[in-house]
């Protein structure tokens, strides 16, 4: 097993020391830096950025060669880290517990350790791993929110005030699907210099707010949540396989809610997050999908059609098709007829 050892902050100072570990070089531009895990233990990268401020970030996508342990030990409080899977599994363990905290994809962490005991994070061999750390040194942060956390749930409230680490705190969930999107595009820019500072340091501040309200949301009734989860993505999924699937069929919005279980509202919402429409439009869009490809690769006629996406009015279908294309089903046949 690979064992690397991070004794140093801030963040461009902690990947430094990982290079160090591995005996490799890394790039460097201001407080933005990026380690290319090398061959001898894999493949992928590290990279994070400090803002100065006590907030930073840093983003692995790495797949080692054998098992690996990262060791976080300081002489120091620990920063209070939000940690978010996008990819594989890991472990995450307080330095001075036995006790492994599992992380897959979709979930997510918030952990901060006590007095000045540190964090082990485990990553399995030939697992490829995207963890996202946005990372909290409370002593520096403090001095920015303080006054604005009046209002807040009593347990952030105590989390972002205990600089001096009196107490341990873990909290798992699952992470929106917004966190997601906002990681995903974070590690995917192309940006540099003071462009790539401002985009970083707006979505570590976007991650830190829907992490927020994400947790003041978990400690609710699971019957009054009102957050979007990436727990419910496969909901969403399944109830867009089964539209395609069943598209003859009549659909009403609380039986399909009822069948992929998940309320109406998150149902409704997850479409508006995936497919940027409502269930409804989505519904039509299929339609005009499928009947498209009828029109172009059969000699069905515009009843049968009908049918066969589960419209019972030809007028109807007349008019979606017109809004979509400008013309009718018939001239849209005849006009793609005469170019083939």
């Amino acid at each position: 097993m690979n064992r690397f050892l991070v004794s140093s902050l801030p963040i461009p100072k902690v990947i430094a020391d990982l290079a160090r570990n591995m005996e490799v070089s890394y790039f460097l531009d201001c407080d933005y830096i990026v380690l290319d895990i090398p061959e001898k233990y894999g493949e992928g990268f590290i990279k994070g950025m400090d803002f100065g401020n006590g907030l930073g970030i840093i983003a692995y996508d790495c797949k080692f060669k054998e098992d690996t342990q990262i060791d976080f030990v300081l002489d120091r409080v620990h920063p209070l880290k939000f940690l978010c899977c996008a990819g594989g599994t890991f472990i995450h363990q307080f330095s001075n517990e036995n006790i492994d905290h599992q992380l897959q994809v979709f979930d997510n962490a918030i952990v901060a350790s006590s007095h000045q005991n540190g964090h082990v994070l485990k990553f399995s061999a030939n697992e490829r791993i995207q963890l996202n750390s946005l990372e909290i040194n409370r002593i520096k942060y403090i001095k920015y929110i303080e006054c604005y956390l009046k209002g807040f749930n009593k347990d952030i409230i105590k989390l972002f005030q205990d600089i001096r680490g009196v107490s341990t705190f873990f909290h798992q969930g699952y992470y929106s699907y917004k966190s997601y999107k906002i990681f995903y595009e974070l590690v995917h820019h192309q940006k540099e210099d003071l462009l790539r500072r401002l985009f970083y340091e707006s979505c570590a501040n976007e991650v830190l707010f829907e992490q927020i309200i994400q947790f003041e949301d978990d400690v609710l009734p699971e019957d009054k949540m009102k957050l979007f989860r990436s727990k419910d993505l496969q909901a969403i999924e399944n109830a867009a396989k089964y539209i395609r699937k069943n598209i003859s069929s009549k659909f009403n919005i609380k039986d399909l809610a009822k069948i992929v279980g998940i309320n109406e509202n998150k149902l409704q919402k997850g479409f508006q997050e995936l497919y940027d429409q409502s269930v409804n439009a989505y519904v039509t869009h299929v339609r005009l999908e499928i009947i498209t490809n009828l029109l172009l690769n059969t000699d069905l006629n515009i009843s049968e059609i009908s049918y066969k996406v589960g419209i019972s009015s030809i007028s109807y279908v007349s008019k979606i098709f017109r809004n979509q294309y400008g013309i009718s089903p018939s001239e849209y046949r005849d006009l793609h007829s005469e170019n083939r």
